[in-house]
């Protein structure tokens, strides 16, 4: 199963993501459960897992070509752990971005999301990935597939919102002031 975990980070700065706020953009219900798109500082997101640079480079380009990013990543609504999108997240983080767009959902809701291996599909259990995120321990790259099943709808957000530089911004049709 999961045999390797690299750089750990103290959990000196365990707190200081707690104090930090999010900007709810828009909250849904799916059947019972609620999923909130949120802009989350980037130093309040806690990845798990590492990149492959190659697949950086891509979504890095892609970012800087159509300055949007067009799909939001996925987060633990509790902890902040990343779960899909750690290419998003590096991306963002290199160009300056203070804001990532992320669904918030409830990781302990298996109804929501499941977490398994992509070396041979067996099922990982959530702690573990949360455990790595939270002590700032990354995977190997693709070490972790989180299957979402509820529909997540493209949003998609030009990289000035991200960097702090609009302070008004349109969601679905609704105005927000950052």
């Amino acid at each position: 199963m999961i045999s390797k975990i690299n750089r750990c980070r103290g959990d000196d700065d365990a707190g200081l993501w707690q104090q930090l706020k999010r900007i709810i953009l828009l909250s849904f219900q799916l059947s019972d459960k609620t999923i909130d798109l949120a802009l989350v500082p980037i130093d309040m997101l806690r990845p798990h897992e590492e990149i492959v640079e190659d697949n950086l480079r891509r979504v890095l380009e892609s970012i800087k070509r159509d300055q949007y990013v067009k799909k939001p990543i996925i987060v633990d609504r509790v902890t902040y752990v990343i779960l899909d999108g750690h290419h998003r997240y590096t991306a963002l983080n290199m160009l300056g971005a203070k804001y990532v767009p992320a669904y918030l959902i409830d990781y302990d809701d298996d109804s929501i999301v499941e977490v398994r291996s992509w070396k041979d599909n067996k099922q990982i259990p959530k702690r573990i990935v949360v455990e790595a995120g939270l002590r700032g321990c990354r995977f190997p790259p693709k070490t972790t597939r989180h299957i979402v099943k509820v529909p997540l709808p493209e949003c998609w957000l030009h990289i000035d919102v991200l960097r702090g530089k609009k302070k008004i911004i349109s969601v679905c049709g609704r105005k927000i002031r950052m």
